[in-house]
């Protein structure tokens, strides 16, 4: 299934938000399923708040949504405030409990921002893993993919809010040692000759 972005408002000028970035990557990975999801501004929130609620209404069948932030500031070459705003799960797609989680999205941003955007997306079940990949070490700026992740609630929301954090530190252009110390994970058995050299087995 190929990824249905629906943008009311895109923020061309700007660093591209989560939802523009996802909405990007959904046209030009070929080896990923993207979800469908709905984003628009605070600003035609604002405006068209009627319309935005039988918008979502009528793209998402689904049972349940989750409400997410994609706010302007929320990634940047430079920082990251994954976790900082505030996702609502479990939601179903009708007006009242849609209205009220957006809602709380936004005053999560506590800025008087219209560009600040809404993410919408049917909430996944049965998750096997799920986590943040980033490219580099936050703190340092080192070239190392950083893998954190959860594989153990079910849950899509416990890497960002630091309930559950497993992580994995690759050297880029070193995937020979790619490894990870907890067994039963899924790159525990990648390579056992170097995770025995590393760990210590």
């Amino acid at each position: 299934m190929r990824n249905r972005l629906l943008l009311s408002k895109t923020n061309e000028s700007k660093y591209p938000t989560k939802g523009e970035i996802l909405g990007q990557l959904s046209h030009a990975v070929e080896n990923a399923e993207f979800v469908d999801q709905l984003l628009f501004s605070v600003a035609d929130w604002q405006k068209n708040r009627s319309n935005l609620l039988d918008k979502i209404k009528n793209t998402f069948s689904s049972d349940m949504v989750v409400v997410r932030s994609s706010a302007v500031n929320e990634d940047h070459w430079a920082t990251s405030s994954a976790g900082k705003y505030l996702s609502v799960i479990g939601i179903k797609p009708n007006s009242t409990e849609i209205e009220t989680a957006v809602n709380e999205v936004i005053e999560s941003y506590q800025a008087d921002d219209g560009d600040n955007q809404i993410l919408v997306q049917p909430q996944l079940r049965n998750v096997a893993l799920s986590g943040v990949l980033m490219s580099r070490d936050l703190n340092t700026g080192a070239p190392y993919w950083i893998i954190n992740y959860d594989d153990l609630t079910g849950r899509t929301d416990t890497v960002t809010s630091g309930i559950e954090n497993k992580a994995i530190r690759i050297l880029r252009g070193n995937t020979e040692y790619l490894h990870s110390a907890i067994k039963g994970s899924p790159f525990y058995y990648r390579d056992i000759l170097a995770e025995r050299r590393i760990i210590g087995d």
